[in-house]
C-alpha cells in the first residue's frame, strides 16, 4: 500500500497546476465541449461524431482534474487523523473534485480551486462521518460536533477557561441537550488490538477478565471443598455443629444456643466442637509435631501440616476463635 501511495505522490509532480487564464480557459472548453456532446446526443445518437466529442470531453476532464489533485491531497491530509486511511480520504476528496467539475461556471470571477474546496471537504466529511467510527452517527450530529469543538478552543483562548455545557450552547445558537448529546455521541472506539505502554501490550491485556477467578477465588474454592469433604467424614451431630457454629449453614450460633437446639449443656457442645475439629487436624496431619519437627518432616506430610493449617486459618479469620462461647 505504501509503494502504491509513493506511486500516486510521484505522478502529482507531473501535473503542475494551472494558471488563472489556463484555468479559465480549460473551463471554458469543456463546457462548449459538454454542451456540444449533449446536442449531438439529441440529434444524432451514439454517432461516430458523439463518441469523438464524448472522447474530446473526456480527455479535457481529465487534464482538468489531474492539475487539481494536489488540491485534494491537501484537503485530504487535515482530515487524517486515524480514523480513515489517506487513500480513502483522497478517494473521496476526488470524488468531490468531480462533481465541482461538472457544477463549475467559468463566467464568475473566482477561482476553481476556491469552489472547488467546499464539494471536496463535504465529501471527505462526509466519509469520514459515516465510515469513520465502529456505530455511524447522523451527519448533522457530527457536523454539531464539529462546530462545538471549534467553539470550545476558541472560547478557551478568548477567555482563559474551557466552557460550561450553557456557555457552550449559548454561542453556537443551540440547546444545552442537543450540544450535550452531540459531544457525547460522537467519541471514537478503539480496537481491544490497540498499542498499549511499552513491551508490546495492547488495550485489551490492561482489561480485567471477569470469568477467570481470581487467585483469592481459587484459594477460598479449595478451602471450601476441604470443609465439605472433612465435614462429610464426621458424625452427623459433630457435623451439623460445625456448619452451624462457624456459619456454613445460615448464620453462626453460640455454643449455648446449639446446646438448646440439641438438649445438652454448653460445655459438652464445645467438647464435641473440638472433637470434632481434633478428627479433622488428624486426618490432614497424620501425626502432631512441633514447628521444628514440621521443617525436617518429609514433603507429604509437611503438606499435610500446612493443609491443616489453611483450613483451621480459613475458620479463624472467617469465624473467629474456635473456643469462644
Amino acid at each position: 500500500m505504501a509503494a502504491i501511495g509513493d506511486i500516486y505522490f510521484n505522478d502529482l509532480r507531473k501535473c503542475p497546476p494551472l494558471t488563472p487564464s489556463e484555468e479559465r480557459a480549460a473551463a471554458a472548453a469543456m463546457t462548449a465541449l459538454r454542451e456540444e456532446h449533449e446536442q449531438l446526443l439529441e440529434t444524432e445518437g451514439n454517432s461516430a461524431n458523439t463518441r469523438r466529442v464524448a472522447r474530446a470531453l473526456n480527455d479535457a476532464r481529465r487534464r482538468f482534474a489531474s492539475a487539481n489533485l494536489r488540491l485534494v491531497v491537501k484537503i485530504a491530509g487535515q482530515y487524517a487523523d486515524g480514523h480513515l486511511p489517506l487513500a480513502d480520504l483522497i478517494q473521496e476528496g476526488n470524488i468531490g473534485l468531480m462533481i465541482a467539475m461538472d457544477r463549475f461556471d467559468h463566467t464568475r470571477e473566482v477561482r476553481f480551486c476556491t469552489y472547488a474546496a467546499w464539494w471536496i471537504r463535504h465529501r471527505i466529511s462526509r466519509a469520514v462521518s459515516n465510515f469513520g467510527r465502529a456505530v455511524r452517527v447522523p451527519n448533522h450530529v457530527s457536523q454539531a460536533s464539529v462546530k462545538l469543538r471549534k467553539a470550545r478552543l476558541q472560547f478557551e483562548a478568548r477567555n482563559g477557561h474551557a466552557p460550561s455545557i450553557e456557555e457552550l450552547a449559548s454561542v453556537v445558537n443551540m440547546k444545552p441537550e442537543q450540544a450535550a448529546l452531540a459531544l457525547t455521541t460522537t467519541g471514537y472506539g478503539l480496537s481491544f488490538d490497540t498499542p498499549h505502554g511499552e513491551e508490546d501490550r495492547t488495550i485489551g491485556d490492561t482489561i480485567a477478565d471477569d470469568a477467570t477467578p481470581s487467585d483469592e477465588e481459587l484459594a477460598a474454592g479449595q478451602l471450601r471443598d476441604t470443609l465439605h469433604r472433612e465435614l462429610a467424614n464426621l458424625r452427623p451431630l459433630e457435623a451439623e455443629i460445625l456448619r452451624k457454629r462457624f456459619e456454613l449453614e445460615g448464620d453462626g450460633i453460640t455454643l449455648r444456643e446449639l446446646g438448646a437446639m440439641h438438649s445438652l449443656s454448653r460445655e459438652r457442645v464445645r467438647q464435641i466442637q473440638n472433637a470434632a475439629l481434633a478428627k479433622m487436624r488428624k486426618r490432614l496431619m497424620p501425626t502432631t509435631s512441633s514447628d521444628d519437627d514440621n521443617k525436617a518432616a518429609p514433603p507429604r506430610r509437611r503438606r499435610s501440616t500446612q493443609r491443616m493449617r489453611r483450613v483451621e486459618g480459613g475458620l479463624s479469620r472467617t469465624f473467629g476463635d474456635v473456643s469462644a462461647a
